[in-house]
């Protein structure tokens, strides 16, 4: 069975007599495979401690131990599961529940009994990630990846009442061997990174670190870490290559205080569009602005009202427009002077246009490389269209309802493009003609 189609129907196993509970499912899945820490966040009474529980029986055998923690747990309360002490490199995750209730002294052992029998991951459960504690933020920020998981609205209620499939466990056909995660593992790291995809992560880590969005700068071990993320969520979906569409996951693993969410969420969302907001406006700026020069100077307007009804102009040897004299029989003659012809106020203009191009070349290449910008962005927009239309609902990892309205903002802007496009190619067609650039 190919890793894809098993992961999907782990997840649907998982899911089972859970409501809106598919994202925190999903999302600790693919964390606790890659190795990594997964935080669940959320008040009481959300179901946090059984999607933990669930998750941790996608494994062949027992590799997991359970440490549930209140107010009044003592360093004397944590003992080493048999377990642990019988087959310490086996255990492959730890789940701690309840880590906003407990001192730093409980945190910090913890997280040495965690390193002494060698977990590979830590699935931990908490009410708020906002804390002054330095000790829980210390331990937060070694979670990779954090969800918030909360109440069931009111109008879900019904539903979730005729929700009757009651979770019987994975199948064991279905349960991952040591072995074969480590085998997993090593075929993460084959997969490419782009560097379109690594220069959208720069970017977005410089902005957030520039807001106060975050207590402190995203290390360079996190960074890191969350690149292998994105090989593990390319490589799960059956890819080789990281695409924008993996990169929405870092939605999840930059987010310091849970109130922040949406703020964080909008700043990673505007720089993964793939018309930027702040490029369209560039564009537009350097279209209205030539447009307006144009129709004061080049007369756009006059030169569509009489071009249908006119002859070609006629030009000397030098090039210079000639002039036919009304009243003056075959006399003809050229002149700068447009007041010497008030009865040829079109012809003259195209004296003056072709005059005055002449001293704005700098503005007219700025046009045409705007156009030809624009070209080639729009055919990148196209491609990434169509990869959001085919991949986005069949993503292993990603809520499309979620991001729902993030695709329908890169839709609203690639047909913007699109129409900015055909007015700079018309205008570039037109400066062409005016001013005889080929």
């Amino acid at each position: 069975m190919e890793l894809r189609e098993r992961l999907v129907k782990i997840i649907e196993e998982l899911n089972k007599g859970l409501l809106k509970r598919k994202e925190a499912i999903s999302l600790g899945l693919l964390t606790i495979l890659l190795g990594e820490n997964y935080l669940l966040v959320g008040p009481a009474e959300t179901v946090k401690n059984e999607i933990a529980n669930r998750l941790i029986q996608v494994f062949a055998k027992k590799n997991y131990f359970n440490y549930y923690l209140s107010s009044f747990t003592q360093k004397g309360d944590l003992k080493y599961p048999k377990e642990a002490i019988n087959n310490p490199s086996e255990i492959r995750v730890v789940f701690l529940g309840g880590l906003s209730r407990v001192n730093t002294s409980v945190l910090d052992l913890l997280l040495k009994v965690s390193n002494r029998i060698n977990a590979t991951s830590i699935i931990g459960s908490t009410e708020t990630i906002a804390t002054d504690n330095k000790g829980l933020i210390s331990l937060y920020n070694n979670f990779l990846t954090k969800v918030v998981v909360d109440h069931i609205d009111n109008n879900s209620l019904e539903e979730l009442i005729e929700t009757s499939q009651d979770f019987k466990g994975v199948d064991p056909n279905l349960k991952f061997k040591v072995e074969e995660l480590d085998n997993i593992l090593t075929e993460i790291e084959k997969v490419k990174l782009p560097q379109s995809i690594i220069s959208a992560l720069v970017k977005i880590k410089k902005e957030i670190e520039k807001s106060d969005l975050v207590r402190e700068k995203i290390s360079e071990h996190r960074f890191k870490r969350i690149t292998r993320l994105l090989k593990a969520s390319a490589y799960s979906n059956g890819r080789k290559e990281v695409n924008i569409l993996d990169l929405l996951l870092l939605n999840y693993c930059l987010i310091s205080e849970s109130e922040r969410i949406n703020e964080i969420n909008k700043i990673v969302l505007n720089n993964l569009l793939v018309v930027p907001d702040s490029k369209l406006t560039e564009l537009e700026a350097v279209y209205e602005d030539f447009y307006l020069e144009m129709n004061s100077r080049f007369r756009i307007e006059e030169e569509n009202k009489f071009q249908t009804k006119l002859p070609k102009h006629k030009q000397d040897k030098q090039g210079r427009y000639i002039y036919r004299y009304g009243g003056y029989g075959d006399t003809i003659t050229h002149s700068k002077s447009q007041k010497e012809h008030p009865q040829n106020p079109y012809y003259k203009a195209v004296y003056e246009q072709t005059d005055s191009v002449k001293k704005n070349k700098g503005k007219e290449q700025l046009l045409f490389e705007k156009l030809q910008e624009s070209r080639e962005l729009y055919q990148k927009a196209v491609k990434n269209k169509e990869l959001i239309e085919n991949e986005l609902s069949t993503h292993l990892w990603i809520d499309s309802k979620r991001f729902k309205d993030w695709k329908q903002k890169n839709h609203e802007n690639i047909n913007r493009l699109e129409k900015l496009k055909e007015n700079l190619a018309e205008l570039s067609s037109h400066v062409k003609q005016l001013a005889k650039i080929n």
